[in-house]
């Protein structure tokens, strides 16, 4: 009767530890502390560090859940980069848990960041034999919309891989041939272009220790456009401005200058190209749109910037709120036209 006792009470000890224990795992999955986002700033970013935290978070409390409030977290940062940054680190995170097939829960919010670093990871993995795969996964996005942005993410990959010659960025764009033939000034080859000029991957990943923007040559600011194949030259010229902006302190009396100087045939394009970059430089208040746009010399390239301008700022649902802004302020300006096209509104 006794040993009866004792086992009585070891099995009833065994099944209270028992409970107990799967009460705390049950507790601990509940009570899970979610990594907070810390306050940025340009020096504090550390994509090992966020790509480290953001995966525990998203192990924790999965995918689509950690995705929003990544977002969440970072959509109220004044300083660009870091939203930039934090989308490449989603881009990483999703195709190491879904590759080719997580293309599709890529957002284009933070300046297509997640399309840039998403694809460096595929081609990384897989070689420049992808692209055409990759290129099909762009295209059963659907909207026309999403399907830039996802190959103007491909252009950024091939150009890491291919490296950051003159001779390396002919053979990207040539992988961007074989993926399909680029938009005139959007797609891979633009993609292209922005790593080219800016380095954006390298610099990530190397903490700001590698890459950077390349180098402005006052005696060759059109180079590379100057000495592509004539395919190419649209839409280098087309990303010029952006580069421009950056290495001449956002001038854009200057770059409307330089826009000025370029071959005749592409002259709009590089304008257009003017009108984005300033609306990049800005957003998400389009206050000084009018402002920056006007000082371009030319008549004809500040109604094309303004107009560039404004239709980067329509076409995203996070910043068309800042068109009656942007539209009454190139309507004291005198640009009616503009005004019409983009609000709507007959003066």
């Amino acid at each position: 009767m006794k040993n009866n006792f004792f086992v009585k009470i070891f099995l009833g000890g065994g099944i209270f530890l028992a409970l107990g224990a799967l009460i705390v795992w049950y507790l601990g999955i509940f009570f899970r502390a979610t990594p907070p986002a810390p306050v940025l700033t340009r020096e504090s970013f550390d994509w090992q560090e966020q790509e480290h935290v953001w995966s525990l978070y998203i192990d924790a409390v999965g995918l689509d859940k950690g995705y929003d409030e990544l977002v969440r977290a970072y959509q109220d940062q004044t300083y660009f980069v870091n939203q930039h940054n934090i989308a490449h680190v989603i881009g990483i995170l999703l195709y190491k848990r879904l590759g080719i097939a997580g293309v599709a829960k890529c957002r284009s919010n933070f300046g297509l960041g997640c399309y840039h670093s998403f694809f460096t990871e595929a081609v990384r993995a897989s070689g420049p034999d992808i692209v055409p795969t990759l290129n099909e996964a762009c295209n059963k996005l659907g909207a026309d919309g999403f399907a830039v942005g996802c190959e103007h993410g491909i252009g950024h990959a091939v150009v890491v891989y291919a490296g950051f010659e003159r001779s390396d960025l002919l053979r990207a764009l040539a992988l961007c041939d074989r993926g399909q033939p680029s938009l005139p000034v959007s797609g891979c080859v633009a993609g292209a272009y922005m790593e080219y000029n800016f380095r954006q991957i390298m610099s990530i990943e190397s903490e700001g220790r590698a890459g950077g923007i390349r180098p402005f040559d006052p005696q060759y600011p059109n180079d590379p456009c100057d000495t592509l194949p004539d395919r190419f030259q649209e839409s280098c010229y087309y990303s010029q401005p952006e580069w421009w902006g950056e290495v001449l302190d956002h001038d854009y009396r200057r770059v409307g200058e330089l826009c000025g100087r370029v071959p005749d045939r592409w002259q709009a394009r590089c304008f257009a190209g003017t009108g984005r970059a300033v609306g990049q430089y800005l957003q998400p208040k389009a206050d000084r749109v009018g402002e920056l746009c006007w000082e371009v010399p030319m008549d004809a390239g500040r109604i094309s910037c303004a107009l560039s301008a404004g239709r980067l700022y329509a076409d995203d649902p996070a910043t068309a709120s800042e068109l009656p802004i942007l539209c009454t302020d190139l309507a004291a300006r005198g640009a009616v036209e503009v005004v019409q096209k983009l609000c709507g509104v007959s003066l």
